[in-house]
């Protein structure tokens, strides 16, 4: 019987399908890595979705091979790609691309190679000319291949001759996934004991002092831990010297050995016990754990410093003692760092973290061992929003930490997801329990609360009876609170220094990067822009650079006017760089760092800055919204926040849910441990009544006052918005292209259809973008109601006089 495959690309595609040749009749399964041919001349890793015997009404191409015999995904993880491209609106080929670690995917050019050339009397003419052309290139890409004949659709030709073994794939070693090897080093018995050392250094001590030293290094290492060293260890020591290692080598009193590591591992855990939970944890932990029995999503709502990560390592350290894994979900990778250092005293090498900042490898390996059900002993996994996609096979618990942020959402590229909305689907699919947690629940979890769909858990207190900070709202309008020439009122500049006094540690928030917004000519008003957006561009001191922090151009500031010639050029606004020069200024002796994602580019570099700042090396903290995320340090007391005004004043029906989030947060990093908290916050609209929530940490009243707005407005919950982006390079056709659009869909009833209008800044990377805001009722109707935005887009997209049109859809925006 023929059987044929749909095949899943990591392209806008949805399955395409295959034939199964003759030669690969049962070997090949569902979720298994194909390599197939896509268009002329391409070769791709795909991923089997679907294997049926009804053949189709159309002509299809085999299958080329087989990649690999062990299952890159799992069924479920399939059936979670399908409900990822229905609910987003995108293809099952773009949720593969965001999925799959590069090594899966392997979207390459494929290359071939020759065997030595004899004239063959049954080749064709195509054939004999394309095997010349190889050997006198050694290798070609098929594709420059194609370049070079007049028969351009020559694939068909190139399997033939790869069928008879006249050409063969040359696969991309750079590419290739290899395993890490580490030498291990062994102190030879002989040597493992004090008396042998001191003898080999009374021998040696004048006329080999650096084998001594080394041997006796080596020596006390072996003794505090266990033989079987790794060399990297031992070499990075001071008394290494690769010279007299080799002699020590060579002499037998070390031994060498290589073993192949796990890029992931953790260090083995230091057993170190859990802290007790007091009595409103234990409560919490109570509840959470009997509906985590009954499988029913949680929302924990505690307020900052309350200890719910504390709760979290109880649920993990049960759900682990039942053999079953666990993800983590934090929003942002700076936070990864201190909470792993937590989580390695109690589980260490039975956890890893997963996030972008890991190398192609290291995801690779974590994604084999999570399929090995056999192997693999990889229970908790700590990752950002893109962990979500990891293929667990006996999840038991997920939890999503600090679950109202807006970076667990996905903007570009497709699939446009919230992992948090992902994780509660994943977590019905897998039978498991799911835990969202915040001091500052979203909008809609709470309303999911206390509607019935969650259970509530709440913590009302923070961990070991310390008080809320207070909170000290200065109005930037009144003259006394100004000072000439600086961001800084006097209140905030007295309260720092009183802070530096006791030795305490400060935190100072600025939600912008940069030193400042705006460089602008005195003399002509001219401001420089960028060339691929409307909008300005951001000077960076540090780098003398003006950046887009859209599209990314840069070009250096030349210090004169591009418009008038001119040298007279004044600052505008500030960022986080002007920030950090200013607070230096005036605490000369104050040391000053700064965390944003210009000082943070570096591997290791978040982790590095919370450590000296835990260690008290850095006593002045200048940051941007990644200080606000669940970070805890113990000397800080004082936490100033300037500029509040720009936080509610977006063009956003969420402005004043992210501003009070953000701001709550940020507080709630003041007076966690010793002494009583203080966060002065600078504002101009001091009226503000999300403010006047913040001061008094009101967060019913914000959520009522909030909740009855949306009701009134008909935002979410009461409705599910669709946002379509269509972008073009020239404004007319934008424009007309978003007309059609919107009458088309206003054809439907219960369907409101707001715009087309320009977002904020209309013109990104060379293209004009026009946004139309679609409105659905909540109903059963939702998937028949997408299916109808799809089909008008599909429609859209044949049209002649805008087929060139890009149209970007996003579900659940904002």
């Amino acid at each position: 019987m023929k059987y044929f495959v749909d095949v899943v690309l990591p392209y806008k595609l949805n399955e395409l399908t295959y034939s199964v040749p003759e030669g690969l009749d049962g070997k090949v399964f569902i979720g298994q890595s194909v390599s197939v041919g896509l268009g002329k001349n391409k070769l791709l890793n795909g991923i089997v979705v679907r294997i049926f015997s009804v053949a189709p009404s159309f002509e299809v191409k085999p299958i080329e091979s087989v990649t690999n015999n062990i299952p890159a995904v799992n069924q479920l993880h399939i059936d979670f790609w399908r409900w990822i491209a229905d609910y987003y609106m995108c293809s099952m080929g773009e949720v593969m691309n965001a999925a799959l670690p590069a090594y899966l995917k392997m979207e390459r050019e494929t290359r071939v190679y020759a065997s030595e050339f004899k004239h063959l009397n049954d080749l064709s003419a195509v054939e004999e000319t394309i095997l010349r052309n190889v050997e006198q290139y050694k290798t070609l890409a098929i594709a420059d291949l194609a370049r070079k004949m007049p028969k351009k659709n020559i694939y068909t030709v190139v399997q033939a001759l790869l069928s008879r073994k006249l050409l063969f794939i040359l696969e991309d070693q750079h590419n290739a996934y290899k395993e890490l090897s580490v030498k291990k080093v062994f102190l030879s018995e002989e040597y493992c004991n004090i008396l042998s050392v001191n003898e080999f250094i009374a021998l040696n001590q004048k006329k080999a002092p650096k084998q001594s030293d080394l041997l006796k290094g080596i020596f006390q290492m072996v003794m505090s831990g266990k033989n079987g060293l790794l060399k990297s260890d031992i070499s990075e020591k001071d008394y290494f010297s690769a010279s007299s290692y080799q002699s020590l080598l060579e002499k037998g009193i070390l031994r060498e050995s290589s073993e192949i590591k796990a890029r992931y591992a953790q260090e083995k855990a230091i057993d170190e016990p859990l802290k007790q939970l007091n009595e409103y944890q234990q409560d919490a932990y109570d509840k959470i754990n009997h509906n985590i029995q009954q499988k029913r999503p949680v929302l924990l709502h505690g307020v900052t410093s309350s200890g719910k990560t504390e709760v979290y390592l109880h649920l993990i350290k049960q759900v682990i003692g039942q053999e079953k894994q666990v993800l983590y979900l934090l929003p942002e990778i700076g936070l990864t760092s201190q909470i792993i250092s937590r989580i390695n005293k109690n589980f260490g090498a039975n956890s890893t973290v997963y996030h972008s900042g890991l190398s192609t490898s290291e995801k690779y390996e974590i994604w084999k061992a999570l399929l090995d059900t056999n192997a693999t002993n990889l229970k908790l996994i700590v990752g950002v929003r893109s962990a979500i996609f990891l293929p667990f096979t006996n999840l038991g618990l997920i939890i999503v930490d600090e679950e109202h942020e807006s970076t667990f959402k996905q903007t570009e590229p497709a699939p446009r997801y919230n992992a948090r909305d992902m994780a509660l689907v994943l977590a019905q699919m897998h039978k498991c329990g799911i835990v969202l947690g915040s001091a500052t629940p979203s909008v809609e979890s709470y309303f999911n609360a206390k509607t019935g769909k969650f259970e509530l858990v709440e913590i009302s207190k923070r961990f070991d009876s310390q008080k809320l900070p207070i909170v000290e709202i200065i109005d930037m309008r009144l003259k006394q609170n100004q000072l000439k020439n600086s961001v800084f009122s006097p209140i905030m500049l007295k309260k720092v220094n009183d802070a530096l006094e006791k030795k305490e540690q400060i935190i100072l928030f600025r939600n912008r990067r940069g030193f400042s917004p705006i460089l602008i000519c005195a003399d002509c008003g001219a401001i420089p822009k960028c060339k691929n957006c409307d909008v300005s561009l951001t000077y960076h001191k540090e780098d003398n650079q003006l950046v887009c922090h859209y599209c990314g151009y840069s070009h250096k500031n030349t210090g004169k006017c591009s418009y008038c010639g001119k040298t007279n050029l004044n600052t505008v606004g500030y960022g986080t760089q002007k920030l950090e020069e200013e607070i230096q200024f005036i605490f000369k002796n104050a040391k000053v760092a700064r965390v944003d994602t210009d000082s943070m580019r570096k591997k290791h570099a978040y982790k590095k800055l919370f450590d000296d700042f835990e260690a008290q090396k850095i006593d002045i903290l200048v940051g941007t919204q990644i200080l606000a995320k669940g970070l805890d340090f113990k000397h800080v007391n004082t936490v100033g926040v300037l500029s509040v005004d720009a936080l509610s004043s977006m063009a956003d029906f969420r402005a004043n849910e992210r501003a009070y989030q953000l701001l709550t947060q940020v507080s709630g990093r003041a007076g966690r441990h010793k002494g009583e908290g203080l966060v002065i916050m600078q504002a101009y609209s001091t009226e503000n009544k999300m403010l006047g929530f913040v001061e008094k940490a009101d967060f019913i009243s914000f959520y009522n006052n909030e909740i009855s707005e949306r009701q009134e407005f008909m935002y979410p919950p009461f409705v599910k918005l669709i946002k379509i982006e269509v972008r073009h390079n020239l404004e007319n056709i934008a424009q007309k292209a978003a007309q059609t659009l919107v009458l088309a869909l206003q054809q439907k009833q219960d369907c409101v259809v707001l715009g087309p209008i320009y977002p904020y800044i209309k013109r990104v990377q060379n293209k004009y973008n026009l946004q139309i805001l679609i409105k659905l009722k909540r109903s059963n109707h939702l998937h028949e109601d997408k299916m109808f935005v799809k089909k008008i887009l599909n429609l859209m997209s044949k049209d002649t006089d805008i087929k060139s049109v890009q149209y970007v859809v996003d579900v659940d925006p904002y």
